[in-house]
């Protein structure tokens, strides 16, 4: 990528500094995406979007999900047009 960058005119190493610092810009909010979902302190210590993080937010995320109520006569309930 760097190769590139130094055979460009300076139009072109403008456009190509906008686009890596927008590159950088998605790479941070997506890392404070999955910051928010794994809510696991380790990714403080710099580990960043790997397929663990991201497996253990999917599995937080199935754990908290509510798939039946059951009422006081022991009844399942398991969509909301049965409530």
């Amino acid at each position: 990528m760097e190769l590139l960058r130094g055979n460009q005119g300076e139009e072109e190493g403008r456009r190509y500094q906008e686009i890596h610092d927008r590159h950088v810009v998605l790479m941070v909010q997506e890392e404070d995406y999955w910051k928010q979902r794994a809510k696991m302190h380790w990714l403080k210590e710099g580990y960043m979007n790997t397929s663990f993080f991201h497996k253990s937010a999917t599995a937080r995320r199935k754990k908290k999900t509510v798939s039946k109520l059951v009422d006081e006569a022991g009844t399942e309930v398991h969509t909301q047009e049965e409530l």
